[in-house]
């Protein structure tokens, strides 16, 4: 039985890193449905680790232009499977939030709306930018290998 997911049984969920398509973390949204590309306003920087990205949101960075712009993905997630993966974010030290959301149809901007991600609670200052605010621009980590490319 496959249930329709609603905005009365669905979160909006922004995903710029592990949780992307290709990425390690995808399995967790494997009951949600893709929505589109999208960004919002912040600033992408390694996590202190090197493996991930963390999102600094505008809302943190009062020095952030606003024509800097996070990309992503927004996905439609069930209700029901959030709690898994705020488990596995929050485990990491990030914190839940509400964003602004620009989502992008066949490229062109199409509509704002807010979505649920999870951001870096911490100072950045110490932190390295990813190239253009983008996790597939991200140097390879050790470790962590795009799912696409370890077919090969």
């Amino acid at each position: 039985m496959t249930i329709e997911l609603t905005p009365a049984n669905s979160t909006l969920l922004f995903v710029y890193g592990s949780l992307r398509q290709g990425y390690p973390l995808n399995h967790y949204l494997r009951n949600a449905e893709y929505v589109g590309e999208a960004s919002v306003w912040g600033r992408l920087f390694y996590h202190p680790c090197g493996a991930y990205p963390v999102l600094a949101s505008a809302l943190d960075c009062w020095n952030v232009d606003k024509s800097e712009r996070v990309h992503g993905e927004v996905w439609r997630v069930p209700d029901w499977d959030i709690g898994p993966i705020a488990t596995v974010e929050l485990i990491a030290r990030y914190e839940a939030r509400w964003v602004q959301v620009k989502r992008f149809i066949q490229g062109k901007e199409y509509v704002t709306e807010d979505a649920l991600t999870f951001t870096w609670p911490g100072e950045t200052d110490d932190l390295r930018r990813v190239p253009g605010d983008d996790w597939t621009n991200a140097e390879p980590q050790r470790g962590w290998v795009r799912r696409e490319e370890s077919a090969k």
